[in-house]
Order: structure tokens, then C-alpha cells, then sequence
């Protein structure tokens, strides 16, 4: 299964965890979602695996990307992403960029950022300086070019 997050679980917790190792104690967490082609937007959704993989389009998948200013908040916001989302071949959605600026790879489909406790390992949700540092840097649409000779990926803003 995708990327685990070491060292976020207490050990001896209950087991009542979602497919990717994590509790889930709030029944309702506030995360943004991210759209091929679309802003992003904050939506209130169910703690839970069926909801995730309905939004996602598939088997979950956990990143911790790089984040520009690292940061508390940074370090427990995450990228929930269709596990098979290249292998699908669904569409480009966002960059992830690197503290030098290059694109270091993108996910495809729609994918979710929230947060995680990282006294208990649960999802949870955004905090007011998280929705703002995520809106930032995943908010508007991207759209894709691909040089035809070179292979290389231009991230261009998506004109609505």
C-alpha cells in the first residue's frame, strides 16, 4: 500500500484504523480538495476510508510533500492521493515543487489535504494558518505542456 508516516502512531493505540495505519477520532475533518483543472476549495467531509476513497477515485495514498517554509503546521499537513492515480492515467491535477522551485513530481487525479495529530496519529482537520499555507501553494488550477523533443513539463496557470 502507499507511503507510511513513521513515528505518528503511539504504540499500544487502539486498533480501530483506516486502511493506512491511521485512527480516525473526529467524525468530521476539514480538508481542501484539489480538482484536475478546478481551484481548489475547503470542504468539510466524514473521517473515514469509504469517504477518502470516494473522493479520491481509489485506494488511498499518503505523502508528505515539501513544503516551502517548514513549519508545525507544515510538518503535519499531508497529501491523500488514488494510489494509482499515474497508473490510471488520470488527469495532471498539481505540481509538487521543490525549496529550489523545479517540480519534483505531480499528482494525478483529485487529491485531498488535511492534517494529521501527531500526538495520535489521527486525521484531522486544517487548521486556519494550514488552509491558508495549502491555498497558496495548491490553490489555483494547473495545466501541462509537455515539450515534444526535450520530454521536459511546463506547469502553466489553468485560465479559467
Amino acid at each position: 500500500m502507499g507511503a507510511f508516516l513513521p513515528g505518528l502512531q503511539k504504540p499500544g493505540s487502539p486498533a480501530l484504523r483506516n486502511e493506512i495505519g491511521f485512527k480516525m477520532k473526529e467524525q468530521h475533518i476539514k480538508v481542501i480538495i484539489c480538482d484536475p483543472e478546478k481551484a481548489a476549495y475547503t470542504k468539510e467531509i466524514k473521517n473515514n476510508g469509504d469517504t477518502i476513497r470516494e473522493i479520491l477515485g481509489g485506494l488511498m495514498e499518503s505523502h508528505h510533500p515539501f513544503w516551502p517554509k517548514k513549519t508545525r503546521e507544515t510538518a503535519d499537513m499531508f497529501v491523500l492521493c488514488n494510489e494509482e492515480g499515474k497508473f490510471l492515467d488520470l488527469p495532471r491535477c498539481r505540481a509538487l515543487i521543490d525549496d529550489e522551485g523545479s517540480v519534483y513530481d505531480i499528482v494525478h487525479g483529485t487529491f485531498i489535504i488535511c492534517a494529521v495529530d501527531r500526538d495520535s496519529g489521527d486525521f484531522c482537520s486544517l487548521s486556519p494558518i494550514q488552509e491558508n499555507i495549502a491555498m497558496q501553494l495548491f490553490g489555483p488550477a494547473e495545466r501541462y505542456i509537455t515539450d515534444a523533443d526535450t520530454g521536459m513539463v511546463l506547469v502553466v496557470p489553468y485560465i479559467y
